[in-house]
């Protein structure tokens, strides 16, 4: 599940990326974030998952980016994050 969270990781950070560059609706900002919040819930990921529910409800109330953009600037670094330990868990796993 942690392999196909961190695939997952490289489609979001586009979205999140262009949103803060003021490409991007909030509709497809919330999609991403839906999808990512669901990813989470089956990965081990308890801080991304409360952001991304913090996220989802804030954009689903009618939020601009401009008003999640502290959240977004948050998501970015707990993804980089996560991405960074992940390896020494799956190299864990393999040997198991």
């Amino acid at each position: 599940m942690l392999e196909m969270l961190l695939a997952s990781f490289t489609s979001v950070k586009k979205v999140v990326a262009s949103a803060l560059a003021g490409e991007s609706e909030t509709d497809s900002l919330w999609q991403a974030i839906h999808k990512l919040h669901g990813s989470c819930a089956y990965s081990g990921v308890p801080q991304l998952k409360s952001l991304c529910h913090e996220l989802e409800t804030q954009l689903k109330a009618g939020a601009d980016i401009a008003a999640v953009e502290p959240e977004l600037l948050e998501l970015q670094d707990e993804i980089a994050h996560i991405e960074q330990l992940a390896p020494q868990y799956l190299d864990n796993a393999q040997g198991c």
